[in-house]
């Protein structure tokens, strides 16, 4: 049996200086009394006192949930049992939710607690296995969550119209993860934009060279007219943009008109 008093002495010791632990004797250093007083000091000495304890306090379930309690990223330290215990690893990641990555690859999985660390950052979705990635329903909700969370779908649900919509209604930047043809899609444009109107100045060129999106993104971000495709620039020239591009836009919104009611009276009458 230790002597309580000599456990205190080391304690204290520690307290100042985390690194100190390597000066403490192993049958002081692997007790659950020296571990439970040492880890409150700081998050870093509970990273430091737990590398270097013996494998069997490391699956202590009461010792360790204190410690995760301290320090979420404890959990790499913790024994393949505790990684995939749900009660140890919910904890960690209520503490701090950069112990996503060093739970167990099942509860990387679980998709519940997926949805609760992507409200933080959506690049947790790194650690979690492909096949749920692959998931419809998963990506489908993930994105609705985090429209970010598309950059980690496969490239099949990256094309998927109505997985990129819900992105782009949650998160306007999401747009930039699409497939190229949804990427290169004007309406989609057009509700990004409308969203966020900074975002013009990332589109592909040829939507660049859209008035209504142009008019969009200058007129309530006004952006820089430097960011406007050169041929649209061109067309401008040293007309006031605003007016240019308005009537522009009403310019071509008649003569669709009157194009559409053109083949209704071509066609022939039964």
């Amino acid at each position: 049996m230790i002597e309580e008093n000599k456990i205190k002495i080391y304690v204290d010791k520690l307290r100042y200086d985390p690194y100190s632990v390597h000066i403490v004797p192993e049958d002081i250093l692997n007790t659950k009394e020296f571990v439970l007083d040492s880890i409150t000091f700081s998050p870093k000495h509970v990273e430091v006192v737990l590398s270097n304890l013996n494998p069997e306090l490391l699956d202590d379930k009461d010792v360790m949930m204190k410690a995760v309690n301290e320090n979420g990223v404890a959990l790499r330290y913790l024994s393949p049992r505790l990684q995939d215990d749900k009660d140890i690893v919910y904890s960690a990641i209520k503490n701090n939710f950069d112990a996503f990555p060093d739970a167990s690859l099942k509860l990387r999985s679980e998709k519940n607690l997926i949805f609760f660390v992507i409200q933080r950052d959506y690049r947790y979705l790194n650690y979690v296995p492909e096949d749920v990635r692959k998931d419809e329903s998963f990506i489908k909700k993930a994105v609705g969550i985090n429209g970010f969370s598309l950059l980690y779908a496969s490239k099949k649900l990256k094309d998927n119209d109505e997985i990129v919509d819900i992105a782009v209604s949650t998160t306007a930047r999401s747009l930039l993860f699409a497939s190229k043809r949804l990427l290169h899609n004007k309406e989609l444009a057009l509700k990004a934009v409308m969203k966020d109107p900074s975002l013009y100045e990332d589109l592909p060129a040829k939507l660049r060279e859209d008035k209504q999106l142009a008019l969009i993104a200058y007129k309530n971000d006004e952006i820089n007219s430097d960011y406007f495709p050169t041929s649209l620039r061109r067309e401008i020239g040293k007309n006031d943009i605003l007016k240019y591009l308005e009537s522009a836009i009403l310019r071509e919104e008649l003569n669709s008109e009157t194009n559409i009611n053109t083949e209704k009276s071509k066609k022939p009458k039964i």
